[in-house]
């Protein structure tokens, strides 16, 4: 099963060929068979519609989040760069609050819908480990 802690594998009867797998040993009757799923640029193009319907369900439940967090801090709304008569340290602190809100709401929506693709689709779209440096 994918996503339960190791690679999708599938069971083949002899003589059956599979396009995208490579065959990892034999067993009696059967060919075993892994991993399988799509390649690389296939699961990065279909998951940009994946990824899309994420990033505006983590802005809606963000906005939700800093309001109700905003809410804690002080009883009047939020400032904004517009508003004329607010104080610098009112505006950074909101720009704060809610730009560490919307990063990690965000990084925790895309994360999510990483590992419900791998596990519908058996493929990770992206990368496994970020680059060393």
């Amino acid at each position: 099963m994918p996503g339960v802690g190791f690679e999708p594998t599938r069971l083949l009867r002899p003589g059956v060929l599979s396009p995208l797998c490579l065959t990892k040993f034999h067993h009696p009757g059967w060919v075993i068979v892994e991993p399988f799923g799509y390649t690389a640029a296939m699961a990065k193009l279909l998951f940009i519609p994946v990824s899309v319907g994420g990033a505006l369900l983590a802005g809606l439940v963000g906005k939700k989040l800093f309001d109700q967090v905003w809410g804690l801090i002080d009883e009047e709304e939020p400032p904004d760069s517009k508003h004329r008569d607010v104080s610098w340290g009112r505006l950074l602190l909101a720009g704060a609050v809610q730009g560490a809100i919307f990063r990690a709401v965000k990084e925790a929506t895309d994360h999510a819908a990483r590992r419900g693709f791998y596990r519908t689709t058996g493929t990770w779209p992206g990368d496994k480990r970020p680059d060393p440096e």
